[in-house]
């Protein structure tokens, strides 16, 4: 197993904060993201539950909540167990943690009152303009990042498909086709340790917002979920391709959503590797499961 360059810890100056409603549980909720002692990682709390717990943001503690539909990232205490009182659970955590891998943020706590991530505009954006104004410190430079020393394939072609390749850079490539229903084919990519990164994605890739296809919004809201978003939080995107009562911020809005998304999920592998990653068509579950073979495949390398 090959190793890339050091990995530089950060965390923030001050905390940051931000509020809203959640996207899936309709519950008010508000986000506090404090400083973390260098090499400790990144960690979620219900600071609204007593007691409180740390959740560690790994893999391992995603889990499926059946009150929602799958189509966000959820986090647990223990995922061995439902959740309850003493077992806290955090949803929709995907755009925080692409916000803080984005901007290399490798050491905080995120405090969370309520069952749900605030989804803001839909995009990472806020989050990231709410973490840029704290200010970002670094706090010394951690082990060098391991270099992925073979291909691995999550997923089976023609359906969706997450490869993750050797690569000397951390890249992240997405592809999006619903087959000609509503948005044409779109892609987008991003370079994660290039330099101006930081500034890239808080420019290219956090404001892209979430969106569904009106058929899903239909679906959905019949099932009795988010009949308290409107336009302005979620896209809705029409049969031409259009947002309803909105309108698209930047080209291939909707790759670069699923882009961000990844590094999210991604992120949750909790290793530092240099890889490329290729996402066709993937989604949260699909994620879930890349993350997942990226820390077993480096759980494996520490045994050896």
């Amino acid at each position: 197993m090959s190793v890339g360059a050091s990995v530089v810890r950060r965390t923030l100056r001050a905390p940051a904060a931000f509020d809203g409603i959640g996207l899936f549980t309709a519950g008010a909720g508000r986000v506090r993201i404090v400083p973390g002692e260098p090499g400790t990682g990144i960690r979620f709390a219900r600071v609204d539950v007593d007691p409180s717990r740390l959740i560690p943001a790994l893999v391992t503690h995603v889990f499926v909540d059946p009150r929602l539909p799958g189509r966000n990232t959820s986090i647990i205490a223990d995922a061995s167990r439902a959740p309850g009182q003493d077992n806290p659970a955090i949803a929709t955590v995907e755009h925080v943690m692409s916000a803080l891998a984005g901007l290399r943020v490798t050491d905080v706590v995120v405090e969370v009152e309520g069952p749900e991530v605030p989804i803001v505009d839909g995009s990472a954006g806020p989050i990231v303009e709410a973490i840029l104004g704290a200010g970002l410190c670094d706090v010394g430079v951690a082990s060098p990042a391991r270099v992925l020393d073979r291909t691995i394939v999550v997923g089976e072609a023609p359906g969706p498909t997450i490869t993750l390749e050797p690569s000397a850079r951390t890249e992240f490539e997405y592809r999006l086709d619903y087959g000609g229903d509503s948005l044409p084919e779109q892609r987008a990519s991003f370079v994660m340790d290039a330099p101006g990164s930081v500034e890239e994605y808080a420019r290219e890739i956090a404001p892209a917002r979430t969106f569904c296809l009106m058929r899903e919004a239909e679906m959905l809201r019949r099932a009795g979920l988010f009949g308290h978003v409107t336009t302005r939080q979620m896209l809705v995107v029409g049969k031409d391709g259009r947002p309803l009562e909105n309108e698209w911020r930047m080209e291939h809005e909707a790759a670069r959503h699923k882009l961000l998304d990844l590094m999210g999920d991604l992120a949750l592998s909790g290793v530092e590797v240099r890889c490329r990653v290729r996402s066709d068509r993937g989604g949260h579950a699909l994620n879930a499961r890349a993350a997942g073979e990226l820390r077993k495949w480096a759980e494996e390398g520490t045994r050896h």
